[in-house]
């Protein structure tokens, strides 16, 4: 099963800083989200690594850590882009993902979410392969 830490050394990750949530980063990896409703819980499925621009709570950072709060058990990271609707993440919302244990990524501006999503997607897609074979092999 492909973890944070494994999408982070992918060559597509590469200038991606963690945050905070270091505690996390073994946290398994099984679905990739985008984020831009403050309501996104309801459509998550499950260890899902969050891509977000915290577009939708951007002028709160209460907003930025309840959200963070109420994510922590559902997703296996948030990844925010900063740039252009968030500058940098606070000290406060960085406390708040440590308190959590979940990783809170910082992605480049220049990063393009597709990029991001299609490299994530094909580990996830290897890593179930290769489980599928092995058990394949084991029941022989």
């Amino acid at each position: 099963m492909a973890k944070v830490s494994d999408l982070l050394r992918l060559p597509a990750f590469r200038g991606i800083r963690v945050l905070a949530g270091e505690s996390g980063l073994l946290k398994k990896v099984e679905h990739v989200t985008v984020m831009e409703v403050p309501d996104i819980k309801r459509w998550l499925k499950g260890n899902d690594f969050l891509i977000t621009s915290f577009y939708s709570v951007r002028k709160s950072e209460g907003a930025q850590c309840e959200l963070i709060v109420e994510l922590a058990d559902t997703c296996c990271c948030i990844a925010v882009k900063t740039g252009q609707y968030v500058d940098d993440i606070s000290e406060v919302v960085r406390n708040t993902a440590d308190r959590c244990g979940l990783p809170l990524l910082e992605i480049p501006f220049h990063t393009a979410y597709i990029d991001l999503l299609v490299n994530a997607m094909n580990l996830i897609f290897e890593e179930e392969n290769l489980n599928a074979l092995t058990q394949a092999a084991q029941s022989y």
